[in-house]
């Protein structure tokens, strides 16, 4: 995660927000940590606000970085990986496969249209966590547009203990 963020960053100048999403888990002990994470904004996942607020500030961010993952352990919910305490009343919490779907679409398309007509704002799907682990192997093909049946088109797709089977 801290390679694909410093990548982009480095990439956008005189951008260095990062935008994330409440309690979504990228890491322990990378620079993406709560107790280290300069320059991240947090907004609520699946709100069409969070959206908003990305092309209001489109000049500032640098890149989005969503944890599709969320959608199984709740959405706006701390989880960290191995925490089970409170799974059941997550997967009661969780919004539907549809929901979410639509939701990272319209994400997306919002990015998109401030890289073609503002100033770039990189996708970052972060599949450390989702990739492999489904029929469909990343998230971008597990969340397809619930009318069009279409798969996400990221900037960026993190993987990593999914292929190094968690090396």
């Amino acid at each position: 995660v801290d390679a694909a963020l410093k990548d982009v960053k480095s990439s956008c100048r005189n951008k260095k927000i990062v935008v994330r999403f409440s309690s979504a888990y990228h890491g322990h002990v990378s620079g993406v940590d709560y107790l280290n994470c300069q320059d991240h904004v947090f907004l609520k996942e699946c709100t069409q606000e969070s959206i908003e607020f990305i092309e209001k500030y489109h000049y500032r961010i640098a890149a989005v970085i969503v944890n599709p993952m969320q959608h199984f352990t709740g959405v706006n919910k701390s989880s960290p990986p191995g925490e089970k305490l409170t799974l059941s009343s997550r997967i009661r919490s969780a919004v539907s496969r549809e929901e979410y779907a639509r939701w990272l679409h319209d994400l997306q398309e919002r990015c998109d249209y401030c890289t073609t007509y503002l100033t770039r704002v990189t996708l970052i799907l972060d599949d450390i966590y989702f990739a492999f682990r489904t029929p469909e192997l990343f998230s971008k093909d597990y969340f397809v547009h619930p009318d069009t049946g279409a798969s996400m088109k990221p900037n960026v797709v993190i993987l990593g203990k999914g292929v190094a089977a968690g090396y």
